[in-house]
């Protein structure tokens, strides 16, 4: 179990505080138990994610997470997905393609698009994350990094990295994003100049064709591009401790329609629920994960 260190100071001064106002230790000494037995049952419930990338040593085996479907919800068969982020009911979602590449609002419980913006159609769309108030977007080949306003998807700037765009995440300090290789790249948020490069591994070899990017219970996430499988990455190390397999899931979606390959995955931690989605999918499904340990 894992805490960050800004909710372990308050945690510290909390018990700080109630200790000064209690002048019987053995009061205080039941309090602190029962507080802590409270806090401890609250993270393990809230966690998405059976597994602990913040943990010093891994095991030599990757782990695969099973998962149970909890819920699905309708998307938009013609959208050719590329990224995907969760908030508040409603999905933004970035869609490639040249000459039909768009960021769009969406409800998620019905699919109804509440606000979409094409994008220049010289651009071919990609990763996406919610940073501020802004929407980020990659492109693919140009370089181009588009920022729009969260409100209402309207254009605020342009800026350019150089590598090429696919993922895009951050972890509340830096922008995270891919390009296809096996190459992890941080970023300052503002310029995106580049602060550090991390290469994942699979089995102690690099893995490429990492994906679209979510951030989730300190782990990175990452769809393997032309695989059924969602890499959990432990961030700073790169490695690849745990594999989602979506086989059931796109099997289903194909027989359904023309679907291609997985690509959407948005974190909903007031459920401790993923949501993931495709290449032209018919829905978008919600998964929970079950922990055998």
């Amino acid at each position: 179990m894992a805490f960050s260190e800004a909710y372990r100071q308050s945690l510290f001064f909390a018990l700080w505080s109630i200790k000064r106002s209690h002048q019987d230790w053995r009061s205080f000494f039941i309090f602190v138990i029962h507080l802590l037995f409270t806090v401890t049952a609250h993270a393990v419930t809230s966690a998405v994610l059976p597994l602990d990338c913040s943990a010093i040593i891994f095991s030599a085996e990757t782990k695969d997470l099973p998962y149970r479907i909890t819920d699905s919800y309708p998307h938009r068969a013609h959208a050719f997905t590329q990224g995907l982020v969760y908030e508040k009911g409603h999905l933004y979602e970035s869609t490639g393609q040249l000459g039909e590449s768009s960021v769009a609002k969406i409800r998620l419980k019905d699919g109804k698009v509440i606000q979409h913006k094409a994008i220049d159609n010289t651009l071919f769309g990609e990763g996406l994350a919610i940073w501020q108030d802004q929407l980020i977007q990659l492109t693919w080949t140009s370089g181009q990094v588009l920022r729009h306003k969260k409100t209402d998807l309207s254009l605020i700037s342009q800026q350019s990295i150089d590598t090429e765009g696919w993922g895009l995440t951050h972890n509340g300090q830096h922008l995270i994003n891919t390009d296809g290789s096996a190459k992890i790249y941080y970023r300052d948020p503002i310029s995106l100049a580049l602060v550090k490069t991390v290469t994942a591994t699979y089995l102690n070899r690099p893995i490429k064709k990492l994906n679209e990017l979510e951030w989730v219970d300190q782990c990175l996430l990452a769809n393997i591009w032309q695989t059924p499988y969602i890499a959990v990455i432990q961030p700073d190390s790169g490695k690849v401790l745990g594999l989602i397999d979506l086989s059931v899931i796109i099997k289903k979606e194909q027989q359904q329609s023309s679907a291609g390959v997985a690509n959407g995955i948005a974190v909903m931690p007031s459920q401790q629920s993923l949501l993931i989605t495709g290449k032209y999918w018919r829905r978008v499904y919600q998964l929970q994960f079950i922990d055998k340990d």
